[in-house]
């Protein structure tokens, strides 16, 4: 079953390839419009990253980590949420005029958490 531990580890891990990848996500706007290839692309991940957060959910969930969520509706918007604090949060730090460092990652994962309080169930609170 999984674990607080394990999200931990996958929120981690995400957001370390969001940091390699920075660059990217400062200018996504400019290169999906520039590059209808890439959009393509692009799009085709953000749709299996939204699948993917909406299976974890559930699987979180069903590991007794995360309250019960029978909605699919709930779980799409969670998984919209995530997808959007993750690939959005290295940005948005930078946008305000801090150069982006490795410990910015911690925020990110912070913030996550802290969406994801209200959903934990028991210990994992």
């Amino acid at each position: 079953p999984l674990t607080l531990t394990d999200l931990e580890r996958m929120l981690r891990a995400n957001y370390e390839a969001l940091y390699q990848y920075r660059f990217f996500y400062r200018e996504l706007l400019a290169l999906l419009q520039r590059d209808p290839l890439l959009k393509a692309r692009y799009l085709e991940i953000r749709l299996r990253g939204y699948e993917g957060f909406a299976m974890l959910l559930t699987g979180f969930a069903q590991s007794g980590v995360l309250r019960p969520m029978d909605d699919p509706a709930e779980i799409s918007q969670m998984a919209q949420i995530c997808w959007i604090l993750s690939d959005f949060y290295l940005p948005f730090v930078e946008s305000g005029g801090a150069a982006v460092e490795p410990a910015h990652m911690n925020g990110g994962i912070d913030l996550l958490r802290r969406f994801l309080q209200p959903y934990l169930m028991g210990e994992n609170q």
